[in-house]
């Protein structure tokens, strides 16, 4: 299973860049009454990559080179930064890296373990994401 790089995943990114969801807010209706919005939920493929952090994933690139190895980070560009990472020559060759930074735009295809439920990694990680949200927010007095 993977997810495509490059211009098919800037189209399909509906939502803010961080992954995070947008807040309620309130909308006016023809008849003066205000209605709450319902909440977005986030639609973007740079979130599921986003939840494969602490992951080991391959990423193929467009030279034909791949790339192996545990998900650091990965920012809004789709730059991914892996530990402990193999690079794969076309010809063979294997070169061992402690850290690598991969740029999105050089992605073609990045492989996802079969061993992972989407679903279920997608959850956790918006749970993360909304927790860490609301962290350090002050709730309302009593």
């Amino acid at each position: 299973m993977g997810v495509c790089g490059g211009a098919a995943s800037a189209q399909m990114d509906t939502s803010r860049h961080d992954g995070a969801t947008a807040k309620p807010t309130s909308a006016v209706r023809a008849d003066g009454s205000a209605q709450k919005a319902k909440r977005r939920r986030p639609r973007t493929l740079l979130l599921l990559l986003k939840s494969l952090m602490g992951l080991r994933v391959r990423i193929d690139l467009k030279n034909d080179t791949s790339v192996e190895g545990l998900v650091q980070e990965v920012v809004h560009d789709m730059d991914f930064t892996l530990l402990d990472a193999v690079e794969t020559k076309p010809n063979g060759d294997r070169i061992h890296f402690d850290e690598v930074f991969v740029m999105g735009k050089m992605i073609l295809y990045v492989h996802i373990p079969d061993r992972i439920n989407l679903n279920q990694q997608l959850q956790n990680y918006i749970k993360i994401i909304r927790k860490s949200a609301t962290m350090y927010t002050r709730s309302k007095r009593k």
